[in-house]
């Protein structure tokens, strides 16, 4: 597999595990947003995938969106960058496969949109 930035993908068997790995609380940032939609886009095209789990490392699935990033932005970029998350969350919505949102503590925002889609 390649390298998803803060999202690690395990195959297990026809199962992929697609972890969110931004300790502690698993904060979207744009680099986990690419690196979501860039694994499920590889999974898409993986035969072997019969099923994905989505998970968060440590305690929490996510607690939402990198707040600090967010108050960074202008009203623009703020609108291209829920738009780039909504492009990831569908890319999981549209996977040929099942895929189950296994939540390890808090899911939060966009997170919660993100294990909607599941």
């Amino acid at each position: 597999m390649a390298d998803f930035g803060f999202v690690r993908v395990e195959q297990r068997g026809g199962c992929a595990w697609v972890t969110l790995d931004r300790p502690p609380l698993n904060l979207i940032v744009p680099e986990m947003i690419r690196g979501i939609k860039a694994a499920f886009e590889e999974l898409r095209e993986d035969p072997r995938v019969r099923a994905a789990v989505l998970t968060g490392s440590g305690r929490a699935m996510t607690a939402g969106m990198q707040l600090q990033f967010l108050r960074d932005l202008t009203a623009r970029e703020a609108k291209a960058f829920i738009a780039t998350l909504h492009d990831a969350i569908h890319t999981v919505h549209e996977a040929p496969f099942p895929t189950v949102c296994m939540m390890n503590g808090h899911c939060l925002g966009g997170g919660f949109e993100l294990a909607m889609a599941c």
